[in-house]
């Protein structure tokens, strides 16, 4: 295999797995105001920077009693502006679940995965990816849910072998554990998570 090849896979997927919907077009720095930002989300990265890399499994608390975007965005890269891009893409969805749910979620367009994976994660049930969304949307959802909660049986739920692997990928890295690599069927992918584990992954975001 290419070494350049498989570090430009490398860095494609660790992109997808853990910036996921934090870097969008409608929430890239340019398309942002200052004042949106505000006070909170920079108060809190650099409060909990340092624990970035502390499991979700290793909270006090469970992640369905937490707002997503506090406790997602500090693992999903150690750069302030994505952190921030990423706190403004999922703080107002955090906010919407708490007070309309259902309804709120099957309202929005481009957001309707990430609002019902929050709100699976609100419920601590899954299932609400499987009845609300399908196909591709359904599996990102799942996906989502079992990041939060760090459960590898439940990347293997997923059908798309793709989100599959970046599922799985992405829980190894967190859990720094290439023993989960071997639970992905693709050889390339599971390549690319063991390097990713080895070469601590979420850095590999900060550069792009």
């Amino acid at each position: 295999m290419n070494k350049k090849i498989l570090s430009c896979v490398l860095v494609l997927v660790l992109f997808v797995v853990l910036a996921g919907g934090c870097i969008r077009e409608d929430a890239s720095p340019g398309n942002l105001n200052e004042s949106e930002t505000g006070e909170q989300g920079t108060e809190v990265f650099a409060e909990e920077n340092e624990t970035k890399n502390k499991s979700f499994a290793g909270e006090k608390e469970p992640v369905s009693s937490k707002d997503y975007a506090d406790v997602f965005c500090i693992h999903s890269s150690g750069n302030k502006a994505d952190y921030e891009n990423c706190y403004l893409w999922f703080k107002p969805l955090d906010e919407g679940v708490k007070k309309s749910g259902v309804s709120y979620c099957s309202s929005l367009e481009g957001k309707k995965t990430d609002c019902f994976g929050i709100l699976a994660l609100n419920k601590n049930d899954y299932s609400v990816c499987t009845e609300k969304l399908n196909g591709s949307e359904s599996s990102d959802c799942v996906k989502m849910f079992a990041i939060a909660n760090e459960d590898v049986s439940l990347c293997e739920k997923i059908d798309y072998s793709t989100i599959n692997a970046e599922c799985i990928i992405a829980i190894s890295v967190m859990k720094n554990d290439a023993t989960l690599c071997e639970k992905i069927e693709s050889e390339l992918m599971k390549k690319v998570c063991v390097s990713s584990v080895s070469g601590g992954g979420k850095e590999s975001i900060v550069v792009l």
